[in-house]
């Protein structure tokens, strides 16, 4: 019987202990090692576990940079929280510190409170030392006298071949280039002159191809005026002489107005231009007819200034003259 109340006593007061444990709060501050050198680094760990109800605050530390005189914080970890016991919580913060200074350092204690009491962790000691120097057997000479290398003849002529070689590689390649755009140029030039045809030939077979392809069907009336402009302006340079490829549509006819040559083909000149600049700048698309009869007015405006150079003209046959000037007309 008296074992029986023995053993219900026990159990008692493990529940209770137990109870009690579970409403403990166990802090410490630990420092990973009492020593170091100089400008090595250490951490300090400061650690609660405590019921999962309370509130245990930390120490401020944030607000100086030194733990205490000589020791320096590097950085201040976030509180990490993890399950202690299963009753209650462990949360830990670290601090990384270094010194500079050489010496017994003691850390005061860290506090941490409730609402109704405070915690306190015993001191941290800190010893920083420096490496010291064996002299004995440390070798001490006189302070050498300045060197004076001398003028090394081979490492300058080294020097110098290689300025050359680059000076004369530099020289050689400015020539080649300087040959290669003159006879680009030349051909260029070349290519330009032994072109056989004529302006309006020029002209009226870049409208052929323009009227075969028909790109205006295939949604790019853009490029299909685009096309036409373009041929019109190269036509204008070789024919009238004038600048048309930087002028706008309206400079072109102003230049042309006057020119008992062009008189004859402004009205479809103002047809072309004026439909092509609505359909590039107010992006307006025009009819099927508009389409047609912007390529018919552009091969009359070529076939009514058809100019054809007077050394191509046999002497004394103004009639056929007449008559080729007739046949060089594309039919509309």
């Amino acid at each position: 019987m008296k074992s029986i109340k023995k053993h219900i006593l026990l159990f008692f007061l493990s529940c209770i202990g137990g109870t009690i444990a579970a409403q403990t709060i166990d802090v410490s501050a630990k420092i990973d090692s009492s020593s170091m050198l100089i400008g090595e680094q250490r951490h300090i760990r400061l650690e609660v576990i405590q019921p999962q109800s309370a509130e245990v605050r930390f120490p401020i530390i944030g607000h100086t940079d030194t733990l205490v005189p000589g020791v320096e914080i590097l950085a201040i970890s976030n509180l990490d929280t993890i399950p202690a016991d299963g009753v209650r919580l462990k949360i830990s913060q670290d601090i990384l510190i270094t010194s500079f200074d050489t010496g017994k350092y003691v850390i005061p204690p860290f506090k941490f409170t409730t609402r109704t009491k405070e915690y306190e962790c015993p001191k941290i000691y800190l010893q920083v030392s420096t490496i010291e120097a064996d002299f004995e057997k440390a070798q001490i000479t006189d302070i050498a006298e300045n060197y004076d290398p001398g003028v090394n003849i081979k490492r300058i002529f080294l020097y110098l071949s290689i300025l050359l070689i680059l000076a004369c590689l530099g020289y050689i390649g400015y020539i080649l280039y300087n040959y290669y755009m003159r006879m680009k140029a030349i051909q260029t030039e070349t290519e330009e002159k032994i072109d056989p045809r004529l302006p309006h030939e020029v002209a009226l077979e870049e409208l052929n191809e323009i009227k075969e392809e028909k790109v205006w069907k295939k949604g790019f009336t853009k490029q299909y005026y685009t096309n036409i402009t373009d041929t019109l302006r190269e036509y204008f340079v070789k024919r009238f002489n004038i600048s048309a490829k930087e002028m706008t549509s309206a400079e072109i006819i102003d230049s042309l107005k006057y020119n008992s040559d062009a008189s004859p083909i402004l009205d479809n000149m103002k047809q072309i231009f004026s439909t092509s600049d609505m359909v590039k700048f107010a992006k307006q698309e025009p009819s099927q007819e508009e389409n047609e009869l912007s390529i018919l007015n552009a091969y009359r405006i070529v076939n009514e200034t058809i100019l054809i150079p007077k050394e191509t003209v046999p002497e004394g046959n103004t009639d056929n003259n007449e008559i080729n000037n007739k046949n060089l007309k594309t039919e509309q």
